[in-house]
């Protein structure tokens, strides 16, 4: 129970490590491109907005990544290694 513990404890500090790093690149590619968007222009909006989505897809990827393996340390799957017999 300890291990199921301080695994998910990691999976957790992981992600939060993931998130600060990608959080300003983000920031800025995003910044940079909103005010782009307002061109005279259909391709400066569609840019825009595929930007946005990549970032938001990328997001949901992570997310469902550590719910997934948080699932899986809880389940009985994840009864095996790296913490034998819990």
């Amino acid at each position: 129970m300890k291990e199921k513990i301080f695994a998910s404890f990691v999976l957790v500090i992981a992600y939060w490590f993931v998130a600060a790093i990608f959080g300003p690149i983000e920031t800025l590619i995003t910044g940079d491109v909103a005010g782009d968007q307002f061109d005279n222009s259909n391709a400066a909006y569609l840019i825009a907005m595929s930007a946005f989505n990549g970032f938001g897809f990328v997001h949901t990827l992570v997310l469902l990544a550590l719910g997934a393996s948080l699932a899986y340390i809880w389940s009985d799957a994840g009864a095996g290694w790296p913490w034998q017999g819990s």
